[in-house]
Parts: structure tokens; sequence; C-alpha cells
């Protein structure tokens, strides 16, 4: 619950430090970009994120850790190609997306660089769902709420103090979900190895 409060309340603060330094087609350029990426980042997880979330909590309350990591293993061998074919094909027709369907040409560029982002995003969902399964609730405060908006709100103040502007402002953003995939991946690890040739999976078939 804290964890969302610091989320939504940093997320105000940097809409807002954005609005200063960035002039208005910018800033909507950029939150344009950033709600395509989360639309295509959420359905790219084809919604196996509320399967690991549930299917883990179920597992792990009865003890079998090796259908745990089945679960989390096989959501992540689904969701890793097919968030990566989403954001090639988002790259790929970023120009004809920003000229025909927003007709806005200079969205192209930030299309293309938030493609990076969508495995990211998508990644990040089924970890943090891993962690919230195994009722490690912290973990997604850590790396989601905290750990992700302190660091593209600092590498953006930095950039945007040196005068740069938009696609800066994106990279900063890419970078921040980058260490917020990898932070959340960490944790899940940490409370239960999920991959590995060593690590012992069992995967439910229906």
């Amino acid at each position: 619950f804290l964890g969302s409060i610091f989320r939504t309340v940093f997320l105000f603060l940097y809409a807002a430090f954005v609005a200063t330094f960035l002039d208005p087609a910018s800033v909507g350029l950029f939150f344009l970009g950033v709600t395509v990426m989360t639309i295509l980042g959420s359905a790219s997880t084809l919604a196996l994120d509320v399967g690991v979330l549930r299917y883990t909590a179920l597992y792990n309350g009865e003890g079998d850790r090796e259908r745990v990591r089945g679960v989390i293993a096989g959501a992540t061998y689904i969701v890793i190609p097919v968030s990566i074919i989403a954001g090639v094909l988002l790259f790929f027709f970023a120009r004809p997306l920003a000229e025909d369907v927003f007709g806005k040409p200079d969205f192209t560029n930030v299309l293309r660089m938030f493609a990076a982002a969508v495995p990211l995003f998508s990644l990040a969902k089924v970890f943090n769902a891993g962690t919230q399964g195994l009722r490690r609730m912290r973990y997604q405060v850590y790396s989601r709420d905290v750990a992700e908006q302190l660091t593209k709100f600092l590498l953006s103040a930095v950039l945007l103090m040196e005068g740069l502007a938009l696609t800066e402002v994106v990279s900063a953003n890419v970078a921040a979900l980058a260490l917020a995939t990898c932070l959340s991946l960490y944790f899940l690890h940490k409370i239960q190895p999920i991959y590995g040739i060593h690590v012992k999976r069992t995967y439910e078939q229906r």
C-alpha cells in the first residue's frame, strides 16, 4: 500500500518535472509513448502474470516448489518471444503508426525507443507476480515503486539539466525500467531459484 502511494506521488512529481523542461508537444509525445508501451507490454504477457500470481501462491501453499518453478519458468519462456516480437513490430511499424494513426511524424523515434522497453515491461510483470505469489510483496515495492521511479527521476534530471530533450528522457525511462526488471529477477531468484540446468521444475499439463 505504501509502495503504491510512493509510486503515485513520484509519478505526479515526475510529470510536473518533465513538463517544466520540455515543451508541451514533447510532453504529449512522451506520455503517449509511455501509454503505447504500457498497453503493448501488458498485452504481451498474455495475462500469464495473473496465472503466475495465482498458481505460484497455490503451489507454494502446498509446498510444491518444483511446480512453483515450473509455473514461473513456463510463463517466462512464453512471454520472452512474444514480447520481443511485439517490440520488434513496434520498432519497424513506428513510422506508419506515428504518421498514419497518430498523425505525429515526430512520434516515430519515441516509439522506436520505447520498443526496447516492451519486453522489459512484460518480464517485470511476470517476475513481480512470482514474488507476490511467494508472499514477498516488498520486493515489487523495492524494484518497481522505488528503484525505477528514483532512477528515472535522477537520470532525467541530469540529462535535462544538461540541456538535452525528449529522446534523452525516453532513454532515462527505458534504462530505469531495465534496472527494475533486473532487480525483480534478482529478488525472485533470491527467494526461489527458477532458472538453471540443475534446478528441478515441474510443468503443469492440462
